[in-house]
């Protein structure tokens, strides 16, 4: 079986999307455009066990998410290496204070609740990029040696 995946997702996407368990590989920030972006490996699919085997295996793929005009980044996160997503939070933050020059009305307050800590950020939308078909392991990250931020595969 393939699970073919067509990307970007966006914002609109959010209700529809699960976050558990996926891997940030890395975070960067981009001053001149107010992006914040991060290598995930995001799980597209949980595929219980077949008997004898007892382990879960998952649909997954490297994908880049990418957050536009992003501010007040705070974060309280304690680990040595890993980062590992329980769940993301939206909550509404009202009209963005340059809603004229962005051409949006609604802003959210961005919570990535982890095991290791959390994160947050005040940001308009994000789109996430897959960079590869989705494959399946037993294995929920991949090895991302060699592979830079990027927002196209």
């Amino acid at each position: 079986m393939l699970l073919a995946i067509n990307g970007p997702f966006e914002e609109e996407d959010f209700d529809e999307m699960y976050w558990h368990d996926v891997h940030i590989h890395a975070l960067a920030f981009s001053c001149e455009t107010f992006q914040l972006f991060m290598d995930i490996d995001y799980i597209f699919a949980w595929v219980n066990p077949e008997p004898p085997d007892v382990s879960y295996s998952f649909w997954k793929a490297p994908c880049t998410l990418v957050f536009s005009y992003v501010y007040d980044f705070t974060a309280d996160i304690e680990t040595g290496f890993g980062l590992w997503i329980d769940k993301v939070i939206r909550e509404d933050a009202g009209r963005p204070w340059n809603a004229d020059y962005i051409k949006r009305e609604q802003q959210w307050i961005w919570t990535f609740e982890c095991q290791e800590g959390e994160f947050s950020f005040h940001a308009i939308d994000y789109q996430l990029f897959v960079r590869a078909q989705p494959t399946q392991t037993k294995s929920q990250v991949f090895s991302w040696e060699g592979l830079p931020l990027a927002v196209s595969p």
